[in-house]
């Protein structure tokens, strides 16, 4: 997986966002249009939500 700061002008992938997006995820060897591109906010918030699923799988596992 790669993850890039965007500095093109495109929307972010995510539903209902209308910001610009500011980085780009993705498989390497993929074209870059296959890329999933998000603003900063929403990148934060799947951030959040992946720690947060994270914690919940370790605590199941104890």
């Amino acid at each position: 997986m790669i993850l890039s700061k965007m500095n093109g002008r495109v929307r972010c992938d995510m539903g209902g966002c209308t910001n610009p997006a500011e980085y780009a995820v993705g498989r390497e060897g993929l074209p870059p249009g296959s890329r999933l591109f998000l603003c900063e906010e929403c990148a934060k918030k799947i951030a959040a939500l992946v720690v947060k699923a994270e914690k919940a799988k370790k605590e199941r596992e104890k």
